[in-house]
């Protein structure tokens, strides 16, 4: 095991200890017991528990047990409230942030409430949310009949810690293997910094144009990050552009006191050049940002007579059926999807599209009040 993860392992226990004078402790007395989000079966499964790890009951309800667990469990946070680090962590940047059992807000979150400046271990991402390790404090639910109990926690303090480091290495995964996500993130990070300062210097007109051209042409290549690589490449063309603006100055100084004829027609190819060059840094500025929708359609979906179908701008752009996806957990939603189109029926102007992908989108459904 690294040094790193062994003195984040070693952190990790003694935040532990903070909460091990409270509640009671139980032992699982099950085979891969699920650890709820909520005190009923109809909330999410947050992880599974091992038989004989050990738990911390701090509260009931019902037949159901309220509990920390040592080392934590997975949950997710949204990515827009936490700001990631480089070494595989992130820092809450708001207050009294959610943590929820799932990457959408289709279920209750957990009702731990995160505060700003704290740190959380990140695990990994889907779409906008982030997965993360949940803190100490942190609460989910255990069914009674699964677990039995067994002390006050001061008397499993050493369990309890080695209960904790043994679940945080299982969540993290392989030690090389998150070190090496994290030099890729760095490498990642340093690789867009560059590209932003080039096209800084470039959209001023300024730097060396063969330096420029030769340092873009390393990061397009080397880089595995849609944005940066199309943002170099942009920047790429407008530097070619910029070249041949400049070679034709240099060509119009020369000839300017020869042939007139030969001069307006380089002042024309000027104009065309430096219109192209306008256009592509025009295009270029607006690179920063703009990542291609990668699907067929966008739309909210809803439930009409006779199945369900994708809306945008109030008309019907397909009948969606799905094998794949549970199109009623979708309704008012608005998502982007793909898929093969199987039947166009021409009289009654339907399309039919086989959805094989489906992600929901950020934005305002049509026809959905704000939350």
């Amino acid at each position: 095991m690294s040094r790193w993860c062994l003195a984040f392992l070693l952190l990790v226990s003694s935040g532990e200890v903070a909460w091990a004078g409270e509640g009671t402790v139980y032992t699982v007395a099950g085979d891969e017991v699920h650890l709820r989000s909520g005190p009923a079966t109809r909330y999410p499964v947050l992880g599974k528990l091992a038989r004989d790890s050990r738990i911390v009951v701090v509260g009931n309800e019902g037949r159901w047990k309220k509990a920390r667990v040592p080392g934590g469990f997975a949950c997710f946070v949204h990515g827009s409230l936490v700001e990631r680090g480089d070494d595989g962590t992130a820092k809450v940047t708001a207050e009294r942030v959610l943590l929820r059992a799932t990457a959408s807000k289709d279920h209750e979150p957990l009702d731990t409430r995160l505060e700003r400046g704290e740190e959380l271990t990140v695990l990994g991402e889907e779409g906008e949310w982030v997965r993360v390790i949940s803190p100490a404090r942190a609460t989910a639910w255990v069914f009674e009949d699964l677990v039995k109990e067994l002390g006050p926690p001061k008397e499993y303090r050493a369990a309890l810690e080695r209960d904790a480091a043994k679940r945080r290495v299982a969540l993290l995964g392989d030690s090389p293997e998150r070190e090496a996500k994290i030099r890729a993130a760095k490498e990642r990070a340093a690789r867009r910094k560059a590209v932003l300062a080039l096209g800084k210097e470039i959209l001023a007109g300024k730097g060396d144009v063969a330096e420029q051209q030769e340092r873009l042409t390393r990061i397009a290549l080397s880089s595995d990050d849609d944005l940066t690589r199309g943002y170099a490449n942009a920047l790429l063309s407008l530097v070619a552009l910029r070249k041949d603006a400049r070679e034709l100055e240099d060509r119009l100084a020369k000839l300017s006191k020869e042939r007139a004829e030969e001069v307006a027609k380089v002042r024309e190819m000027l104009a065309r050049a430096r219109k192209l060059y306008e256009d592509a840094r025009k295009r270029a500025e607006a690179m920063k940002t703009r990542r291609e929708e990668p699907y067929r359609a966008v739309g909210t979906i809803e439930k009409r007579e006779g199945g369900y179908v994708l809306v945008a701008k109030g008309r019907v752009l397909f009948h969606l059926e799905s094998k794949a996806f549970r199109l009623a957990d979708y309704v008012g939603k608005r998502v982007g999807v793909n898929g093969r189109l199987m039947v166009t029926d021409v009289d009654e102007g339907r399309s039919h599209l086989l959805v094989s992908k489906m992600e929901i989108l950020p934005g305002k459904a049509a026809g959905r009040p704000d939350r």
